[in-house]
């Protein structure tokens, strides 16, 4: 007998989650239903949720609220995914940074401080050409800037980032941007998807950009490189981002919460349908 599927989200109003509880259903499993994590405890007390009948698929990260909840559940006995320490590593943008660097994963340098030690940071490496981002990723680059040495509008971007706290990072010279989106052990190479920059355009997006491509002959090395972060981060569903630079491949960032209509219809893939098979194949064995 296969547990309930509870689907978590962070806000009532983000689709995806409906979309694949729609195709859960469709493939025979009606125990399935969606509920906001701020609803969560109630809900869960209300069902009458356990561990042995219950499987949780978290669409949320926070890792100041979100993220100690999903240990606690946990700690319970449920089973989540992605995990608990996956959404810790992936929804703190630090975090990552450090997970890979500890695992070997290039990445380029990356600090996080209060405003005034980022400008430390900036004297201290000599740094050029760099990014100033939340260390919660808001989806498009929102509250990202660019900046350089001698920028004499940098108090006003560190201004703009929202938190005590926020990333500095290195500009990393790139061609492209891709999203690669893996379920299980499986990489969607159908799915595979790119921006770039131009002389006007820095920023780019693999996220809800209209303007980003289909990748129809993705090179293998980076279907490989993906494989390889995802295998790092032990994530089990995830849309990883990647940078094309002039000497390979570098990572961007890992998300697990995002939406992907955009990218179906982009694709005519049904990723939301692969979703659904795993995690209904993980009601069975979890």
């Amino acid at each position: 007998m296969n547990k309930e599927i509870l689907i978590v989200r962070t806000k009532a109003g983000h689709k995806y989650a409906e979309v694949i509880a729609e195709k859960i259903k469709g493939l025979g499993i009606e125990d399935c239903e969606i509920v906001c994590w701020k609803e969560l405890d109630a809900f869960m007390a209300q069902k009458g949720c356990t561990p042995d009948k219950t499987l949780l698929h978290y669409r949320s990260t926070g890792p100041k609220i979100i993220t100690p909840k999903a240990y606690e559940l946990e700690k319970k006995g449920y089973k989540l995914i992605n995990p608990a320490k996956v959404l810790d590593r992936t929804g703190d943008k630090f975090k990552s940074y450090e997970w890979a660097h500890q695992n070997g994963i290039i990445i380029p340098l990356t600090k996080k401080g209060t405003k005034a030690e980022i400008k430390h940071y900036i004297d201290q490496f000599a740094l050029q050409k760099f990014i100033l981002k939340p260390t919660n990723s808001i989806g498009g680059g929102a509250f990202c800037f660019q900046s350089f040495s001698d920028d004499p509008s940098l108090d006003d971007k560190l201004s703009q980032v929202p938190g005590e706290e926020i990333i500095l990072q290195e500009f990393i010279e790139y061609v492209k941007i891709y999203r690669v989106i893996i379920i299980g052990d499986k990489v969607l190479d159908k799915a595979v998807f790119y921006d770039e920059p131009d002389s006007n355009r820095w920023k780019v997006s693999v996220c809800l950009n209209p303007e980003m491509k289909l990748d129809s002959n993705p090179d293998p090395k980076l279907l490989s490189y993906a494989k390889q972060l995802a295998e790092v981060f032990e994530t089990e569903i995830a849309f990883i981002d990647i940078y094309e630079t002039k000497d390979g491949y570098v990572l961007s960032e890992i998300n697990t919460a995002c939406s992907l209509l955009l990218h179906e219809e982009k694709s005519g893939c049904n990723i939301s349908e692969d979703i659904a098979k795993y995690l209904i194949s993980k009601s069975f064995s979890a």
